[in-house]
């Protein structure tokens, strides 16, 4: 006799393993870096040479850090939606069990 939560379980970690979030996040959080660097290169560069005040620089960087986290929250959105995938799958293996 097959345990179906067992099969259930089977079903997730291949579902994730093609699903890969780790490296899709990891990417996501990269390429944001990456098109803002120079803003945030400048921030740096400026508070460097005391163009920015300390108020000013963490002013700046918190407006950065919005703005990156605003471009993220697109990623959140796929993620829902493969995690929505891997339930499927596994409710289905577990249904499909018990049949």
């Amino acid at each position: 006799m097959c345990n179906p939560i067992e099969d259930a379980l089977v079903s997730i970690k291949q579902t994730l393993a093609k699903e890969d979030l780790t490296s899709e996040l990891s990417s996501a959080i990269e390429a944001s870096f990456a098109k803002n660097s120079v803003s945030l290169d400048e921030l740096i560069q400026a508070r460097a040479e005391g163009e920015l005040s300390p108020e000013d620089f963490q002013i700046e960087l918190e407006r950065e850090k919005k703005i990156q986290e605003a471009e993220l929250l697109t990623l959140q959105v796929a993620a829902k939606a493969k995690v929505q995938k891997v339930m499927d799958a596994v409710f289905d293996a577990l249904l499909s069990g018990l049949k």
